[in-house]
């Protein structure tokens, strides 16, 4: 069934940093996307990776640190947020409740991965790339939307 939580579950970080989701979620038929949006898919991540093209995941990054981590990404691995993505390194909250990876940011597509309970993600981490990985459904994870 779909679920979401805080970062690190503490309702604290929901104003600075929203919540995730798990991909149950993003299918859930009540729909998370209000009318005129959508999550997007497998494809649309590739269209958004292939416009940006080489150092996307330098153009999505925050530039900035905040708050509680004023270095924001590690080792120097700050963006230039170029496209105005904004990806903070918050990692991701594992099936089994944890929260590892705090350096790298996860995000849903909502494409079915068919293959045990997975799904496809887009991830950024110190590098400046965008990956393409498939996840476990029952993991939580950002979403963003674009446009109908």
């Amino acid at each position: 069934t779909g679920a979401w939580c805080w970062f690190n579950n503490d309702s604290i970080n929901y104003c600075q940093f929203g919540k995730f989701y798990n991909w149950y979620a993003v299918h859930d038929p009540r729909g998370l996307a209000p009318f005129g949006w959508h999550i997007p898919s497998d494809e649309e991540w590739t269209t958004i990776s292939d416009y940006l093209g080489v150092n996307s995941g330098l153009k999505m990054k925050t530039s900035y640190g905040w708050g509680w981590r004023d270095g924001g990404w590690p080792n120097s691995g700050n963006g230039n947020n170029s496209s105005g993505f904004s990806a903070l390194p918050l990692g991701h909250r594992n099936s089994n409740g944890s929260f590892p990876n705090e350096y790298a940011a996860l995000f849903w597509s909502s494409t079915d991965g068919n293959i045990y309970n997975s799904s496809w993600s887009r991830y950024l981490t110190n590098e400046d790339y965008i990956y393409r990985q498939l996840f476990d459904k029952n993991e939580g994870q950002w979403v963003r939307l674009i446009r109908d």
